[in-house]
């Protein structure tokens, strides 16, 4: 059992350009949480993706990164420090993963999920690949049909409370906590 006053350890759920990061940026972090993502540390080791190495090459240079700030998320919990795990954590697997990594350390999880229609997605994302910064993505890799597929399965977890829609962007529903 994990006690109430434990350290929170924010696992942002969303797809590419939903709002995790800006989110995290401008209500987590000022509340004094850590934001810890994946996507950054990739960047700043390979490059973009897609432009400065393969695509088919992410999965190998990600796996090292998401072990690497897995303990430094540990660290930070055992440390009594609030963080934010910014990575989009589709696969249910790999949220039950981390909820089990963060209660093993002593934190408790708030699982926030980011909905985003398909137009704001390609709207967020055209304007992120003019930037070239380390979240870029190819908009159409999700521009397909079933693009948002993973968002359906998501919207059906009951929903505990909804948060106030910020004006820059979607504010989460919390699923958990």
């Amino acid at each position: 059992m994990v006690e109430s006053g434990a350290p929170t350890v924010f696992l942002l759920v969303g797809l590419t350009g939903s709002g995790k990061t800006t989110y995290a940026q401008r209500v987590l972090e000022p509340q004094g949480a850590v934001r810890l993502s994946v996507d950054e540390l990739v960047f700043e080791r390979y490059g973009r993706y897609g432009v400065d190495y393969p695509e088919d090459t992410y999965f190998e240079k990600e796996a090292p990164v998401v072990a690497e700030l897995q303990e430094r998320l540990a660290e930070l919990v055992a440390g009594g420090r609030d963080v934010v795990w910014d990575h989009g954590l589709w696969p249910r697997k790999d949220r039950e993963a981390m909820k089990s990594l963060v209660e093993s350390v002593g934190g408790r999880c708030r699982l926030l999920y980011f909905p985003v229609s398909r137009e704001e997605l390609l709207r967020r994302l055209k304007e992120r690949n003019e930037r070239g910064d380390a979240n870029v993505m190819n908009s159409s890799a999700v521009s397909g049909p079933n693009c948002l597929s993973g968002a359906a399965g998501a919207s059906r977890t009951a929903v505990c409370e909804k948060s106030p829609r910020m004006s820059q962007f979607s504010a989460p529903s919390v699923i958990g906590s």
